[in-house]
């Protein structure tokens, strides 16, 4: 039996030597190649390439002189072979014209190199560590994930290929087709403000206990659902009973305080089981316990790839154990789990609607509005977010204060403008509502039902 711990790692000593012989003979074949260090099997590789990448950098000429000299003198000489290697450096390609061609080879079998590395880290976890599975296997995919990014291209986009992009996106919303991965949140004048919630962005609701913030989040989860698309709904506060009993109510306008106490008719009965009938066809999942933040990234690239959830809603950014983070004050923690979901919506280019504590400094003030410095432990929440939402409403303060009506603020925008676009409040059945019929807009992307896109 073959013992693997004592095989030699994936290389190639020749394509490494013959990329710094390349670069020796012309420096500027640097920008031609995407390479690191680090990424260098032989350190005695790895120092060459270092210190060609600084002289180069500060403008001195690269040569066999030049680079023997700078090697001597920082006593680097003797410990990459001495001159010898240097002139065999010289000798061992006849052009530099293949250099990106031998840095790939180097690049390719530094990254089997890191696949093993991480394999193995992923069995020791597995052996000797307290991490749950989800959380082991959530590590894996970031460090694997991480890998391959920017391996295969230079990591620049050119303006051209961007303005095909952008082009052809808006000619799809001017002509009502079908556009990549925005989503209606069901509601027309909110959709008029931010143009639905696009791929990649992070929407932070925040709003004060009690106010709404659950039930518009599984509002607007049940608009998009209804309209064709997956939904993975995060809660850390309630079970996935609850969140179905509201839905219930919701959907079948039934009074939730009748649903719970279990005070309704026959008639009412029928109506819910046709309702849940009706919702049951449609692709919403639930993750419902106390997970951490790798458990919740993990979860949703799995429902991602199995599911095709294409919209996740987190309720609430600060219930979420941010694991591995002990020690960190608490803003830093919850700073950490905000990075974390922007990077998965952008990663998996979707919409992550991440619901949020406001602090108790709303409740001092006469006017109750919320402002951006109200998101509580902010940190990095409202940098990462690129929409920040307020929920308020006036009769949770004074029940005489136009009751029944709710406000949601647009307080940040990056595509768009801001303002407050006011909804109904149907506390009965756990349901917000447009407020009122739709302004004349010149938009064209709200449809009836207020969606935007089915994928």
């Amino acid at each position: 039996m073959i013992d693997t711990d004592v095989r030699v790692p994936p290389q190639n000593l020749d394509a490494e030597k013959a990329l710094i012989g390349s670069l020796l003979l012309d420096r500027n074949q640097l920008d031609e190649i995407n390479i690191r260090p680090e990424q260098f099997y032989s350190e005695s590789m790895a120092r060459i390439f270092r210190l060609i990448e600084s002289m180069s950098r500060s403008g001195l000429p690269v040569d066999l002189v030049t680079i023997s000299e700078e090697l001597a003198r920082s006593g680097q000489l003797e410990a990459v072979g001495g001159l010898g290697t240097i002139v065999e450096l010289f000798e061992t390609v006849p052009h530099s014209k293949h250099a990106p061609h031998y840095a790939r080879i180097v690049a390719e079998k530094w990254m089997l190199r890191q696949v093993i590395y991480a394999a193995r880290e992923v069995e020791s976890d597995c052996f000797g560590s307290d991490r749950t599975p989800d959380a082991i296997l959530a590590s894996a995919v970031q460090q694997l994930s991480q890998l391959s990014d920017g391996n295969d291209r230079d990591g620049l986009v050119s303006l051209g290929e961007s303005c095909d992009e952008v082009l052809e996106a808006i000619r799809k919303r001017q002509n009502n087709e079908v556009d990549g991965g925005r989503l209606s949140t069901g509601f027309a004048d909110l959709d008029y403000h931010l143009g639905g919630f696009g791929e990649g962005q992070m929407i932070v609701l925040a709003a004060r206990p009690a106010i709404g913030k659950s039930a518009l989040g599984l509002n607007i989860a049940a608009n998009v659902m209804k309209a064709g698309n997956g939904v993975l709904f995060v809660s850390l506060e309630m079970s996935h009973s609850e969140l179905t009993e509201r839905l219930l109510s919701s959907e079948a306008s039934i009074n939730g305080h009748c649903i719970t106490s279990g005070n309704i008719s026959a008639d009412q009965m029928y109506e819910l089981s046709r309702c849940a009938d009706s919702v049951s066809r449609n692709r919403l999942f639930y993750l419902d316990n106390k997970y951490s933040i790798a458990d919740i990234t993990a979860k949703a690239r799995l429902a991602y790839r199995k599911h095709g959830v294409r919209f996740v809603v987190a309720d609430y950014l600060q219930l979420v154990d941010a694991e591995s983070k002990r020690g960190m004050l608490r803003e830093q923690a919850v700073s950490a789990v905000s990075r974390e979901l922007k990077r998965l919506a952008m990663e998996l280019k979707i919409p992550v609607l991440v619901l949020s504590q406001l602090n108790r400094e709303v409740e001092k003030r006469d006017d109750k509005r919320p402002k951006l410095s109200d998101i509580r432990e902010s940190g990095a929440i409202e940098q990462d977010a690129n929409v920040v939402l307020f929920l308020h409403r006036p009769d949770a303060y004074d029940a005489e204060d136009r009751p029944g009506q709710a406000e949601v603020i647009v307080a940040k925008n990056r595509t768009g403008p801001t303002g407050t676009v006011l909804l109904t409040w149907r506390k009965e059945f756990c349901r917000f509502e447009s407020f009122a019929p739709m302004q004349d807009y010149d938009f064209s992307f709200a449809s009836d039902a207020g969606n935007l896109v089915r994928t």
